[in-house]
């Protein structure tokens, strides 16, 4: 149906007429979603969130919500990512290194 964000109940207060105390989460969250698939890749799901500057992403699965990635989780799987490549590369070096040594 939709998701509510803080930014969604930011945006009531601002608009508002009446105290948020009274506004229903049917009239602020954002009902034209964005989502994702299990089967997306971290890379592409990172440049969806960026360009439509979200932070929390819908995960559906057979139209059903699986889940929901944040940011923090995207720059997470990024980060370890990278930590593993440069680690692979600083044992290639290491070794290529020593095998010139012989």
């Amino acid at each position: 149906m939709g998701i509510i964000s803080e930014r969604d109940i930011l945006h009531s207060c601002v608009a508002g007429s009446r105290p948020l105390a009274e506004v229903l989460v049917a009239e602020a969250m954002s009902t034209t979603l964005i989502t994702g698939t299990p089967d997306d890749e971290v890379e592409s799901v990172m440049g969806l969130m960026t360009t439509r500057r979200i932070r929390h992403l819908p995960v559906l699965s057979e139209g059903r919500l699986a889940g929901i990635i944040s940011i923090g989780d995207v720059v997470k799987a990024q980060h370890d990512r990278l930590a593993m490549e440069n680690r692979f590369m600083k044992d290639y070096i290491g070794k290529t290194m020593r095998n010139d040594e012989c």
